[in-house]
């Protein structure tokens, strides 16, 4: 019984300094929940992650917990359920080499999502099952499923599945060494996916064409997009994924020799590796880190990290060690057993020496288990430095992210009034002179804004925030304007600007005009200011057209001073010029360039220059672009024409603490002609008492003001109990000076409708109040039949619906058509979830119908469906819930007659 007391002691002993892992931490933790579960729809989907938590590390328990999963599911008829649990199922066999049992389980999901007609679910199967085929090296059968899953993917318009299986196609192409197709390949997928919010599908695609690139040997591109990548993740908390982008980098930062960039991500990844519990990053981080100081001959760092990879990686040393002796312990004591009786007389001193062997092994294990747990300490007491470190850098950037928005926001007040006041200027009688000081005025003004926007646009552009519009516009437009602006540039220079617009440009397009003009106006600026005679000229050119695309080439070219050939590949970094001089003898920021670079890469494309000092400079660069089905610029000049009409028979509150930007607004806006009447508020205060008093149509309030901000009076006359349901639901487009990230969310969150930036853009302030409102223009008006009912009598307003289908009955019978059909399959979704507690569910299904019921123009449930889509579900009120349901139900189910008995 002694030597098994010493051997439990022993053991004992080691396994209380062993430090678990967080992946251990998070199972176990798990584990707990699903004892207490009382969801069972949530408990089958916790045995799913728990399986999902365990591949990899421990085969058996991980299957067993996927079929249990399955099972829970099978008795619910929980077909979401279902289908995860084969999909992990085949996961876990497809990493353990199963494949046969991997594609069997791919085809039972596949059943299900058949049976229900699911084609984006059909479109994932495929996916999976095309991975599996390359896994088996049959790349033509995994071409089968990735092009079935692509026509899915085109069919019902789904970015995630044109993606995800453009993807598939680059991975085949990378493993039979088809670089130049692989690439190709992993372009069209963040085509796909550039401009939506599936951040961990574009960290995915990114990540894989970086780590394409690597491969070939280009790494500057591959850090590029390894950047990317990781500013996707982090949009996620994706900690695991942020850990291995982050040692990619080092590598190839390590490859570049840029020791010290190398080793910011190895000590960053390996902080995050260490916090996700990724064992086998965390022992290469810090053998990889060593292998840097080592490179750099800083030996003593070297040396410091190259002792805590000693002691991670001799654990399972420790472990062998530990079972060998135990084993030879067993023998002996075998061998004892068998010579018992021959050998009784010496059986005493066997025993002491046996004792004696147990506490020399019991010493060696302790002394090593304490070297370990001192190891670990000192790596733990490493990785919470490096966490500080981290929490400090975002410390510092969120502080110089709230400089740049307070400074914008000081700049841009005062200059909204500078251009009010232009604007109003230059609607009365001027002479000649006097309308040349006012352009200047107006120029000077515009330069600020442009040199405002440039320092905030290469903050929000290069952490991926920038949106892009899908509006229609023409190219001829922009560059007429864009020449016209640039004309009082010239000064004394002889210098032509010139545009050559061929004529197989199409005269309308759909993009983002503002960024088309953002790019060529910066382009042609850089170029005019370093160019004193000669020629600007931007050069325009289809060069290719599929379906209704059409890949159109840019250039901007010159005859200046030209840039030195060595600089040309720092010409694009911010704050960047080819030398310290040029800004002060030609100005500018720097960052023009840098803006057109990451916008255009942003939309898919790639800027390139060349240039011969004395000859000129040539900027280009290609993009593809859908074409619009207007086909005549006098059309789109008249569309937009009535888009910006003006505004009649409305009551708005302005409220702004500026009085000089109160009453230019009040002159730019109010319009007795047209019965537009303005109230002035200096504070969200002002503005409560003065709805209080009246009502009005609309609300324009500013964000940053005293005694009550923005922010503020919106939550109170939302929630106000003396307000009518009409007051408190009064529409709230915010003014703000504040234009970087989160801001326009920020202003959603709080109640507010939309937001519109300062300086105040007549013509946009109008369309924002139109979309808000769902008005039409009067020639839409004048062509719409007249409803049934009257909009105050009706639950429905299809004035924006008839807007959206040009008016055309046969289109706007197909969109009503299309909510009777969803929306009671959606509604009874709803309420299933609801009777499941499946809060997610209930969320993801209330912002569906919210979005329906918007085309329809309902907004006396607005509040109702707003409360789901928003739930805490760490805070559920269950029969706060209920009753909003049932506010939902039977409103919906009143919309639904409406419509049927409407004559379109």
């Amino acid at each position: 019984m002694l030597k098994w007391n010493i051997w439990i002691l022993a053991i004992c002993s080691f396994l209380s300094t062993t430090v678990y892992t967080q992946n251990i931490k998070k199972i176990n933790e798990l584990k707990y929940q699903i004892q207490i579960e009382n969801n069972v729809n949530k408990k089958a989907d916790q045995l799913i992650e728990l399986s999902e938590l365990l591949e990899g590390f421990n085969y058996t328990e991980s299957i067993n917990y996927a079929y249990e999963g399955l099972t829970l599911s099978k008795s619910l008829h929980y077909n979401q359920g279902k289908i995860a649990a084969y999909y992990q199922i085949s996961n876990v066999e497809r990493l353990e080499g199963n494949y046969d049992k991997a594609i069997e389980s791919i085809q039972l999901a596949n059943e299900i999502n058949e049976a229900y007609g699911d084609q984006k679910g059909l479109a994932l199967s495929n996916i999976y099952m095309g991975y599996i085929y390359v896994d088996l090296e049959e790349y033509e059968s995994a071409r089968v499923y990735f092009q079935y899953a692509l026509d899915i993917g085109v069919k019902i318009k789904s970015n995630l599945i044109q993606s995800k299986s453009n993807a598939g196609f680059g991975l085949i192409n990378k493993r039979q060494k088809k670089y130049y197709l692989a690439q190709q390949y992993y372009l069209l997928s963040i085509e796909s996916i550039r401009n939506t919010i599936q951040y961990e599908e574009i960290g995915d695609v990114y990540s894989g064409l970086a780590s394409l690139q690597s491969l070939t040997g280009n790494n500057d591109d591959a850090i590029d997009n390894f950047q990317i990548a990781l500013k996707n993740y982090e949009k996620i908390d994706d900690i695991s994924k942020q850990a291995e982008v982050c040692f990619e980098l080092g590598q190839l930062y390590q490859k570049n020799n840029q020791s010290e960039d190398a080793i910011i991500f190895m000590k960053n990844s390996l902080g995050l590796a260490q916090e996700a519990g990724l064992e086998d990053l965390i022992k290469k981080g810090y053998q990889t880190i060593a292998n840097t100081y080592e490179k750099n001959e800083q030996y003593q760092e070297a040396y410091e990290y190259l002792k805590y990879y000693s002691a991670i990686k001799d654990t399972k040393e420790i472990s062998e060690l530990e079972s060998q002796l135990e084993l030879e312990m067993k023998n002996k004591e075998l061998a004892i057993l068998t010579k018992e009786k021959d050998f009784h007389k010496k059986e005493s001193d066997n025993q002491k020496l046996y004792i004696i062997i147990s506490v020399i092994v019991l010493i060696i294990i302790f002394c090593l288990s304490i070297f370990l747990l001192i190891s670990l300490r000192q790596r733990d007491k490493i990785n919470n430095q490096l966490i500080l470190a981290k929490d400090h850098a975002n410390l510092s950037k969120q502080e110089k992210e709230d400089f740049f928005a307070y400074t914008s926001h000081e700049i841009r007040t005062p200059l909204n009034a500078v251009v009010g006041m232009a604007n109003l200027l230059s609607q009365t009688d001027l002479n000649k002179s006097q309308r040349k000081y006012l352009k200047t005025i107006i120029g000077s003004a515009q330069n600020i804004l442009f040199l405002v926007n440039d320092v905030l646009d290469i903050s929000k552009i290069e952490k991926g925030g920038v949106e892009f519009e899908q509006i229609e516009f023409s190219l001829h437009q922009i560059i007429d304007q864009i020449i016209d602006s640039l004309e009082f540039k010239k000064f004394e220079k002889k210098v032509k600007l010139i545009q050559n617009i061929a004529p197989n440009v199409p005269p309308v397009l759909i993009g983002d005009p503002i960024r088309f003009n953002q790019i060529l106006l910066n382009l042609a600026d850089n170029a005019l200011k370093f160019t004193k005679e000669g020629s600007v000229s931007i050069n325009v050119i289809v060069s290719d057209k599929i379906d209704n695309k059409v890949r159109i080439h840019f250039s901007v070219e010159d005859t200046g001073v030209g840039i030195q050939q060595e600089k040309l590949d720092s010409i694009f970094n911010s704050y960047q010029q080819e030398h310290a001089s040029i800004t002060r003898q030609y100005g500018g920021t720097g960052l023009g360039l840098a803006i057109s670079k990451l916008l255009v890469e942003n939309m898919g494309g790639e800027i390139k220059v060349k240039s011969e000092i004395g000859i000129g400079t040539n900027f280009y660069f290609s993009l593809w672009i859908p074409t619009s089905d207007i086909t005549d610029l006098e059309q789109l000049q008249n569309k937009q024409s009535n888009e910006t009409e003006k505004l009649s028979n409305i009551s708005i509150l302005v409220v702004d603490d500026n009085q000089l930007n109160r009453e230019v607004f009040c002159d730019l806006v109010e319009d007795k002609k047209n019965h537009v009447a303005l109230t002035l508020a200096e504070n969200g205060q002002k503005a409560i008492e003065a709805l209080t008093l009246q009502d009005f149509d609309i609300i324009l309030m500013d964000i940053q003001m005293p005694v009550m901000n923005g922010y503020e009076a919106t939550k109170v006359i939302r929630s106000n109990p003396d307000f009518s349901p009409k007051k408190r639901n009064t529409p709230i487009i915010a003014m703000t000076a504040h234009v970087l990230d989160g801001v326009a969310e920020k202003c959603l969150n709080a109640g507010m409708n939309d937001s519109i930036s300062k300086p105040i853009n007549i013509n946009a302030l109008n369309q924002k109040i139109r979309s808000v409102l769902n008005l039409v223009n009067a020639n839409t008006q004048s062509n719409s039949e007249p409803q049934e009912k009257s909009n105050t009598e009706s639950l429905i307003n299809l004035d924006n619906l008839k807007s959206i289908s040009r008016n055309k009955p046969e289109k706007l019978k197909k969109y009503i058509d299309m909510f009777l059909k969803n929306i009671p399959i959606d509604l009874e979704n709803l309420i299933s979830s609801k009777n499941h507690q499946d809060w997610v569910s209930v969320k993801s299904y209330a912002h569906k119908i919210k979005g329906n019921l918007g085309y329809m123009g309902v907004t006396s449930i607005q509040k109702e469906i707003l409360y789901l889509e928003q739930l805490d579900i760490e805070e559920i009120d269950e029969s706060e819930i209920n009753i909003t349901t049932t506010v939902i139900e039977k409103e919906i189910m009143l919309i639904l007659v409406e419509l049927k008995e409407l004559k379109i």
